[in-house]
């Protein structure tokens, strides 16, 4: 084997054994939300105030309220549904969510017959919802619930909550409850880079809101230049000399290696 691939392979090796959420922390919880248990309070890690509550109401309706504290300032990921209502977001395999923009707080209904609409949880099973808090410092902390809602909307877990104990960083989910493909299966399908060959600056389109490492090798097995990319990525290559190189993308669990052209 050439020996500037087998450089290669070794630096590719080491960025797959880096974790993207080394500091992530996973507490199991098995807290039932349902017409004989109508309140429930979440707490995780050293906190002792809890940062969410859900509730249950007598028409099948589920509530969850982010608390607000002299600790901290909790919000989940969101969506509008009919332009009126919210309900949280639901967070793929392995998919940060650290620059969702759409963040609510209190109180966000998620399923309610009498309003007139379900969101993507009914009877899916389980679920990941994204949230965050901020901390009295101003420290963001980014977390995830997995819960599982029944086939009849009448009765809510809550399974676990796994949180990234380092301040701004975010935390993936993992695989413990979807069942649609993750970037693990489906990484970048939509991935288009351009211009082919490039000369100032080369754009990384990644189809989806991922955020991914990248890296870039010369020949040699040389690291070029690195950095992250989320959604749309343009890199500047004017000072890279002219010819090939590999472009690596990774995030926590998969790797993808595309060639591109310096001119």
């Amino acid at each position: 084997m050439n020996i500037r691939f087998v450089l290669l392979f070794f630096s590719v090796s080491a960025l797959m054994n880096q974790s993207v959420n080394a500091a992530l922390t996973v507490e199991s919880k098995n807290l039932v939300v349902d017409s004989a248990n109508n309140a429930v309070n979440v707490t995780f890690g050293p906190f002792v105030s809890p940062f969410f509550t859900f509730n249950y109401f007598p028409n099948g309706a589920f509530s969850i309220t982010g608390k607000l504290s002299s600790e901290f300032n909790s919000t989940l990921a969101t969506k509008s549904v009919g332009g009126v209502n919210y309900t949280p977001v639901k967070i793929y395999n392995n998919k940060t969510f650290d620059k969702l923009t759409v963040w609510q707080k209190q109180p966000i209904f998620f399923h309610n017959p009498v309003l007139g609409f379900t969101s993507d949880f009914l009877g899916k099973g389980n679920q990941y919802i994204g949230a965050k808090a901020i901390l009295s410092n101003s420290d963001i902390l980014y977390f995830w619930m997995l819960v599982n809602l029944d086939a009849g909307g009448k009765k809510l877990t809550i399974l676990k909550l796994g949180f990234e104990d380092v301040p701004g960083n975010p935390a993936l989910t993992g695989n413990e409850g979807e069942n649609a493909a993750g970037i693990s299966e489906l990484f970048l399908p939509d991935l288009n880079i351009f211009p082919q060959p490039a000369k100032n600056i080369l754009t990384l389109d990644l189809g989806s809101d991922v955020q991914v490492a990248y890296h870039i090798y010369n020949l040699n097995g040389q690291l070029v230049q690195k950095g992250d990319a989320f959604i749309r990525k343009e890199i500047v290559v004017s000072e890279m000399e002219k010819g090939i190189y590999l472009l690596v993308l990774t995030n926590d669990h998969a790797l993808l290696i595309r060639k591109i052209i310096i001119e």
